[in-house]
């Protein structure tokens, strides 16, 4: 099997395989311009791109316990382009131009309620334009429902106004996997006293406090799982674009990497040194 230090090169070595065609689709063509479903898949591709980088990086600064956090936002974007991918351009761009002015009025309300209207101002924005988004609130919240309704999803108005990524990873056969990183990455974000013990370690007599003692299983389980991750979007979004636009990424290099995630085997939530702790 392979070593963390094999792996992390690995990493680079697809990060370096994959920057031209990152490259290429970051630069938007003019037929694309109003098709926001294709803005979206491109900007995903990118911003995992380079949060993948961010992963090798903090791996070879020994601080893969902080990389680990970075793989949510991943799987939830893998298990959104699953299921736009299941909906027309047409509805994909309606519900994209409507998700993304609400969330900039909730944004700047948001903002305006923890700094005052006065402080909104002096940051550059103007009182008609606030004005003017906290009109068109209650209206964007209308399409959205209208849209929900459409789509069939079951969402709890009170409390969230889409789907969760729990629910959306049922419908695209994605399920297992949210579950086990849903959990695995919730330690890394949430107060969760195991994580925190990990940095606790040596004999009864001498212990002490240090978060290189988990490093290396830290390092493999952010490697693994990021490469994993970003290799299935990267997948499904070669599948959207343009032949002209994927014709530099070739079939023996995605098996290639392929193969170093098989060989390197699966990383657990829990290691049988954690099972050491005597209650």
């Amino acid at each position: 099997m392979p070593k963390v230090e094999e792996l992390r090169k690995a990493v680079r070595g697809f990060l370096t395989e994959t920057s031209r065609i990152v490259t290429i689709t970051s630069s938007i063509p003019v037929d694309s311009q109003k098709n926001y479903a294709s803005m979206l898949f491109r900007a995903i591709l990118r911003r995992q791109h380079d949060s993948l980088e961010a992963v090798a990086d903090l791996v070879a600064l020994e601080t893969g316990h902080a990389a680990i956090a970075l793989l949510r936002a991943s799987c939830e974007e893998l298990i959104w382009i699953k299921y736009l991918r299941t909906l027309d351009d047409n509805t994909i761009n309606r519900l994209l131009v409507v998700l993304c002015n609400l969330e900039i009025s909730k944004n700047l309300a948001e903002q305006e309620r923890f700094s005052s209207r006065q402080v909104m101002l002096e940051l550059g924005f103007t009182s008609k334009q606030l004005e003017h988004s906290s009109r068109r609130l209650p209206h964007l919240k209308r399409d959205l429902k209208k849209l929900a309704e459409e789509l069939n999803w079951k969402i709890n108005s009170r409390r969230t106004d889409r789907p969760s990524a729990n629910s959306l990873a049922q419908l695209v056969g994605m399920k297992p996997t949210y579950d086990f990183l849903y959990h695995a990455t919730s330690r890394s974000v949430h107060f969760t006293p195991t994580e925190l013990m990990r940095r606790v370690w040596g004999q009864q007599d001498s212990l002490s406090v240090n978060s290189n003692f988990f490093e290396p299983y830290w390092a493999s389980f952010s490697l693994y799982w990021g490469l994993r991750i970003y290799l299935d979007t990267l997948i499904e979004i070669l599948e959207i674009l343009p032949e002209t636009e994927r014709s530099d990424m070739s079939e023996e290099a995605i098996v290639k990497w392929s193969k170093v995630i098989a060989e390197f085997g699966q990383v657990p939530i829990i290691t049988a040194r954690e099972l050491m702790w005597k209650v």
